[in-house]
């Protein structure tokens, strides 16, 4: 990108034009984009065919706080045989150790 030399930014980012001009570039790429949005769905509505119309975002049976749980649970279970396995090798080298000193 422009402004960018030998990794930082090559003018003032704090100045209050700087960050008027950003705000104006960032309101007008989502207006941009959400009149796309729009247009494309009139059309799609008035040829009858809406299946290029992006999905229209619903909660669903298996939603991403479900996955989150999900990978919680494998991960305390995952955790859990690691420690029983500690524990178990913990075990075996006391016996072995002690076994060791009894022959």
């Amino acid at each position: 990108m422009a402004g960018f030399t030998g990794g930082e930014m090559a003018f003032e980012t704090g100045s209050n034009s700087y960050l008027q001009a950003l705000r104006r570039a960032t309101k007008e790429a989502l207006y941009m984009y959400l009149h796309v949005r729009v247009t494309n769905r009139d059309y799609a509505d008035s040829i009858g065919d809406t299946t290029a119309v992006r999905h229209a975002f619903t909660t669903s049976v298996f939603g991403w706080r479900h996955l989150v749980a999900l990978i919680d649970i494998v991960a305390v279970v995952l955790f859990a045989f690691a420690v029983r396995g500690v524990v178990i090798d913990v075990k075996l080298r006391k016996a072995a150790k002690t076994e060791k000193k009894n022959s």
